[in-house]
């Protein structure tokens, strides 16, 4: 169970916010690689999750328990990120590959949504896959950015300016942005990803 590299980028930028007992969001968590790492590296913080897949929650929910995961959220996360409003707040959201499998409506709503439930001092961490990538432009062209890269496998591809303009109309502030390549499995195959690893605050 690797963990992603954006997870890893993101442990200096966690560690550098000094909340060690506090909460941390994982949005579309998988299987629990990331959660796991986060574990590890702090052990009093408290984790919680959002994942629409009953077969990721499933393979997941041995690491569920060995990490004393808080809570996890199930099925849609504009539903369940709404439903989590209410009841919670984060000093640490965090989002691998995941916002790019949503148009840009939708990319939209979700940047609102996790600013709504991130506390005023706390960091939303997100990794896009990039305009740079090699798969940006195969397959079937299904809107601004968006391709059918496999059958059933929409992605969109975002450049820094996407990722800028969408977090200011978020009231959001941008404090990293930079480019990484990595390896991750895309349609069963592990190929590279060129991605965009984002660290964004509350303007307010």
């Amino acid at each position: 169970m690797t963990p992603s590299l954006a997870a890893h980028l993101s442990l200096t930028d966690i560690n550098s916010l000094s909340v060690p007992n506090g909460a941390l969001l994982d949005v579309g968590c998988g299987y629990g690689r990331d959660l796991a790492l986060f574990r590890t590296f702090f052990p009093d913080m408290a984790l919680h999750g959002v994942e629409p897949s009953q077969p990721a929650i499933a393979l997941g929910s041995p690491v569920f328990q060995e990490i004393k995961l808080r809570n996890l959220y199930e099925n849609d996360v504009f539903r369940n990120c709404w439903h989590v409003r209410r009841r919670e707040r984060f000093d640490i959201i965090f989002a691998n590959y995941f916002v790019h499998l949503f148009s840009d409506e939708e990319s939209a709503e979700v940047f609102r949504i996790l600013r709504a439930i991130l506390k005023p001092h706390g960091a939303l961490i997100l990794s896009f896959v990039s305009t740079r990538d090699p798969h940006f432009g195969l397959g079937k062209h299904l809107g601004r950015g968006a391709y059918e890269v496999r059958q059933g496998m929409p992605w969109r591809f975002v450049n820094e300016q996407d990722v800028r303009s969408l977090a200011a109309a978020s009231g959001l502030s941008i404090q990293i942005l930079r480019p990484y390549t990595e390896t991750e499995l895309v349609a069963d195959a592990c190929d590279r990803v060129e991605s965009l690893y984002v660290v964004a605050n509350r303007d307010d």
